[in-house]
């Protein structure tokens, strides 16, 4: 269709989710939409620079650098427009991935619906009657992943180590059993 109207603009909407697609679609239309894919994995955004722009990969921001840039505006637009945590909170729970990624998102809900008990009680409650900045809240959710994060890495190895060590204990008892028919023999 682009062809038989060269005149007109064509431009794809959805369906995008790799950045090799989105470099096919280009060949054959004037822009592609990828706005549910970059909500979903905003890093995809870092993908696409790297693969269509050839950007090097020491040119994307680190995760820590992102949200804290992020911080500053949500901490601004919650003191200048009593913009909700809810709505701030938002555009974070994609921001990590993985194990880490769930304990965070779980961490942010749980320190979201602190922050919301610990509002000051009073006739004409606010948003902006919250004790805690939106930044302190995000921090302690990120601070807690970490430490989830570490832990199960921990457990992890602990079983994995435990589960050679019975291995290597199952060896043993296979050994000596063969050992021990032989003998018989």
């Amino acid at each position: 269709m682009a062809r038989e109207y060269p005149h007109m603009r064509f431009v794809l909407n959805g369906g995008v989710d790799t950045a090799q697609a989105a470099l096919e679609h280009l060949q054959r239309v004037d822009g592609v939409m990828i706005g549910r894919k970059v909500r979903e994995d905003p890093w995809f955004l870092s993908e696409l620079d790297q693969y269509i722009y050839s950007q090097p990969p020491h040119a994307v921001p680190r995760v820590m650098d992102v949200l804290d840039e992020y911080l500053r505006f949500a901490d601004h637009m919650h003191s200048e427009y009593a913009m909700r945590y809810t709505r701030l909170a938002r555009p974070l729970y994609a921001l990590f991935a993985g194990k880490k990624g769930k304990a965070f998102r779980r961490n942010l809900g749980h320190s979201l619906a602190q922050a919301k008990s610990t509002r000051e009680c009073s006739a004409a409650e606010t948003e902006s009657s919250y004790k805690v900045q939106f930044s302190e809240v995000v921090a302690e959710a990120v601070h807690s992943a970490e430490k989830e994060h570490a832990q199960s890495a921990k457990m992890a190895s602990s079983v994995y180590a435990n589960a050679a060590d019975d291995d290597t204990c199952v060896d043993r008892k296979i050994e000596q059993q063969k050992q021990q028919q032989q003998q018989a023999i």
